[in-house]
């Protein structure tokens, strides 16, 4: 196959800061294009198919774990984690961002280049190869797994997917265990689904990543206590960058989510798990987090 084109400048990929916020009067942060990437990228999917789950929303923790690391940059590396992506960027719901486009990367719309120096120097293949992003929607019954690399295991190749193509640190054994369930879960097109929204990601979501977060306290997890604040953190960030945001107090929510994580770190699980309680239960009387 043909090399590689041109290197990407520079300046497309270091501008700036990863997101550049500012305050608009009345409103939430204004949050400008990522800065990581060549100009003109596209991550945005226009429409975004249904959530469609072969378990009960909230029924299965490793699941609900899954399901909120698959909507977080946290677990890959580099570029992409600077950028803002996440598994859900590119399989928005389970599905496959047909609009997704990255100049150097893409030959149209729907279609990257995952084995790119932009994601990991390491595995460069030195290969204009831009491949069709694919729907894990049945994945399950899917076997073997991947594009450019085909291989047996699910559970493999996602941890190939975080550590080898995005440059991510190496996840824990209960994290990846939970992306895969997460993928395994989501209903094949055409098979029924236990659970269904065509939400995307919002404020009705909270109390469920709260739960993750109460699971990893119950454990007296620290390390998974933070990481997974971390990851709530900012989904409460994504939340309050949404056009037509919730009036909810994302920035306070933030900060008591903070504040539980410091407590267990500090080895103080039983005030932590009471933080927690009392919060969840002042989300749960928030209108729009209570099935909004």
């Amino acid at each position: 196959m043909a090399g590689r084109a041109g290197p990407l400048s520079a300046a497309a990929i270091l501008l700036c800061g990863i997101v550049a916020a500012t305050e608009t009067a009345g409103g939430p942060p204004e949050v400008h294009d990522r800065r990581w990437l060549p100009p003109d990228s596209r991550l945005v999917q226009d429409a975004l198919p249904p959530e469609r789950l072969t378990v009960a929303a909230g029924a299965h923790g490793l699941v609900e774990l899954g399901r909120l690391a698959f909507r977080s940059p946290e677990i890959l590396g580099g570029n992409a984690r600077l950028s803002g992506i996440a598994c859900q960027t590119c399989h928005g719901n389970g599905g496959a961002n047909a609009d997704l486009f990255i100049p150097g990367l893409s030959d149209r719309p729907g279609r990257v280049d995952v084995a790119h120096r932009l994601w990991n120097p390491m595995a460069d293949d030195g290969v204009d190869r831009p491949l069709e992003i694919p729907s894990l929607q049945g994945v399950a019954d899917n076997a073997p797994y991947g594009t450019a690399v085909r291989m047996g295991s699910l559970r493999d190749f996602t941890r190939r997917v975080i550590v080898v193509e995005f440059a991510g640190r190496e996840p824990r054994p209960d994290l990846l265990d939970a992306l895969v369930e997460y993928q395994l879960a989501l209903a094949a097109p055409g098979a029924d689904a236990v659970s269904e929204t065509a939400r995307d990601e919002g404020a009705a979501d909270l109390p469920r990543y709260l739960a993750v977060l109460r699971r990893a306290l119950e454990a007296e997890d620290a390390p998974l206590a933070d990481l997974v604040s971390r990851m709530v953190r900012a989904a409460l960030g994504r939340m309050a960058a949404r056009p037509a945001a919730d009036a909810l107090p994302y920035a306070d929510w933030a900060r008591t989510v903070a504040a539980v994580a410091r407590q267990a770190e500090a080895g103080d699980f039983a005030p932590a798990r009471d933080t927690l309680a009392g919060f969840s239960a002042a989300v749960a009387a928030a209108p729009a987090a209570n099935g909004g």
